[in-house]
């Protein structure tokens, strides 16, 4: 089997800051592109969406970088924290959406570019 990467102590691990650093390089023509086919509203959320996906990225590294570097790998609190983070995720989606009235398609699109950044990111990692 493929062994684990070490521990970090510090910051996030490299390949996920490279991912987040091209989600954030991919939000710019996503948020172009949002506002040509769709318009500024959604242009407005594409960015909201990015800043949110972006966040939540960068928390679910820390958390990742938290455990790895303990030695204590419990996972009941492991799992309490992630369905925490996801329910706080889907709130503010949901005021987003509802009470904001913020466009839900421009919101997915910026959500978006962190999947797309991780999926490129392999594919290039690949090609080296």
């Amino acid at each position: 089997g493929e062994a684990l990467p070490s521990p970090v102590s510090e910051g996030l691990p490299k390949g996920t800051r490279n991912i987040a650093i091209l989600a954030a390089a991919l939000l710019l023509p996503t948020t172009v592109g949002c506002s040509l086919m769709l318009g500024s509203n959604a242009a407005i959320a594409s960015l909201i969406g990015g800043a949110l996906g972006l966040g939540n990225f960068w928390l679910l590294g820390r958390l990742v970088v938290q455990v790895t570097s303990g030695d204590d790998l419990a996972v009941g609190p492991l799992l309490g924290r992630l369905l925490s983070k996801l329910a706080v995720v889907g709130l503010c989606l949901y005021a987003l959406i509802a009470w904001m009235g913020i466009d839900g398609l421009g919101l997915m699109a910026g959500l978006s570019v962190v999947v797309v950044s991780t999926m490129l990111s392999q594919v290039l990692g690949l090609l080296r």
